[in-house]
């Protein structure tokens, strides 16, 4: 419908005063986007937000699944009870603005440094261009008085960049170069979400994992830059024709979007850090190898000095003797995002107890091995034949068998099974 179309409709409807009808069943499907169509942008923030706002003293009654799918209901209900009014408003505002519309007038566009749109582009992933189309489109629409939603088409600039362009070059007479960085822009973005896709899928080789991610780069690099000769082409339209400077102020809504933008952009680089640590579970048996290793490393060394011994040669032997062990177990964690003393963390309060424990029984069964052998060889009988007094076992203090373990230690270990429990459980 064109705009004096539109305007002579509104106007009849206006002067019938036809009766507003209780629920408007557009809004009731579309809730915020219906008002950023009848340029409410307040009411669009406020429906943007109140379904996640009624989420969460409802996720107190309810699962959380059913919390948001009630309060999007509601949050809808409201909004198409609510919209008729608006729209009577919007009504008054259309007839009133675009009384006089001619979309054959001249445009004065957005005018700011080319460098500044192209660093805060990037700063904002490309946020900050709906601003820039924001103020473009309404740019226009004060110019001619045409059927334009700024706000809608600014927020949508992806797909709206090529119309924007088209019309830009009524005023600037720029050719078909202007269309082409329209183009460029949407066709770039749309390179983005299909590699992005194609990048989910899986299954894909490491060769075409890079050629994803070098068409990738070169798509975002069209996206920061498609749109620069738009710019010098504005910038020096106002400086020649209109004799006007660029705009060098920073207004709230350009310092909001790259600012959300920018906290997006730092938000998704944790995500992604995050992803890389959360799966603590990849492998049961990379686990088991870090607990044979905290075992043998910091339980003996700190059972042994609440019994008032440091050791001093066993865990550097048993670092050096399963050295080649270790290094391929910590490459394996890098994976994943972890260092070993990371890993170390994660053993819970609980669990250091209960491996101070078996620590505590295995020092007691090598005294009394030791304490048997001895007294076996004193009398010249088996071992198997000795039973220890009590007495006999104060003989032979655990702060004693740390010392002795210190540097037989490693010995014993060789000579027991667990000797391949790292080679076997760590890959």
């Amino acid at each position: 419908m064109e705009v004096q179309d539109k305007v002579k409709k509104f106007s009849q409807e206006l002067k019938e005063n036809k009766k507003l009808k209780p629920f408007n069943i557009w809004a009731f499907i579309f809730s915020s986007f219906y008002f950023l169509y009848i340029e409410c942008p307040w009411l669009f923030c406020l429906f943007l937000v109140l379904p996640l706002l009624l989420t969460m003293p409802l996720m107190f009654v309810v699962y959380i699944n059913w919390a948001f799918l009630i309060s999007l209901l509601i949050s809808h209900t409201i909004a198409g009870f609510v919209a008729n009014k608006k729209y009577r408003a919007y009504q008054q505002n259309f007839v009133e603005k675009f009384k006089d519309a001619d979309a054959s007038r001249p445009a004065e566009y957005f005018a700011v440094s080319s460098v500044r749109v192209f660093i805060l582009g990037i700063l904002s992933l490309g946020f900050y261009y709906i601003y820039w189309g924001f103020r473009n489109w309404k740019a226009y629409q004060q110019a001619t008085k045409d059927d334009v939603n700024p706000y809608l088409c600014g927020f949508f600039i992806v797909f709206t960049a090529p119309l924007l362009c088209f019309k830009m070059n009524k005023t600037l007479k720029k050719g078909k170069s202007l269309l082409i960085c329209g183009f460029a822009y949407l066709l770039a973005y749309v390179g983005i979400y299909a590699l992005n896709a194609l990048d989910r899928i899986g299954s894909i080789a490491p060769s075409e994992a890079v050629l994803i991610l070098i068409l990738w780069a070169l798509c975002f690099l069209i996206v920061m830059t498609a749109l620069l000769p738009v710019q010098r082409a504005v910038n020096k339209y106002n400086k020649e024709v209109l004799n006007k400077d660029r705009t060098k102020e920073f207004t709230l809504g350009e310092i909001f979007l790259s600012l959300l933008g920018f906290l997006m952009f730092v938000l998704s680089f944790l995500a992604a850090l995050a992803n890389n640590r959360q799966n603590l579970e990849v492998s049961e048996k990379a686990w088991a190898s870090v607990g044979f290793v905290y075992r043998n490393t910091k339980v003996y060394e700190s059972v042994c000095a609440k019994e008032g011994y440091t050791l001093t040669q066993y865990p550097q032997n048993f670092k050096t003797y399963f050295a080649a062990d270790l290094d391929n177990l910590q490459k394996s964690l890098t994976k994943y995002g972890f260092s070993m003393d990371e890993m170390f963390s994660y053993i819970s309060s609980e669990l250091q107890p209960m491996a101070e424990q078996a620590i505590y029984q295995e020092l007691e069964e090598l005294r009394d091995i030791w304490l048997r052998m001895a007294v076996a060889n004193e009398i010249g009988i088996p071992i198997e034949e000795v039973t220890l007094t009590e007495d006999q076992k104060t003989l032979l203090s655990l702060k004693d068998t740390c010392e002795i373990f210190d540097s037989e230690g490693m010995e014993l270990l060789k000579a027991s099974p667990d000797i391949n429990f790292l080679k076997n459980n760590a890959f």
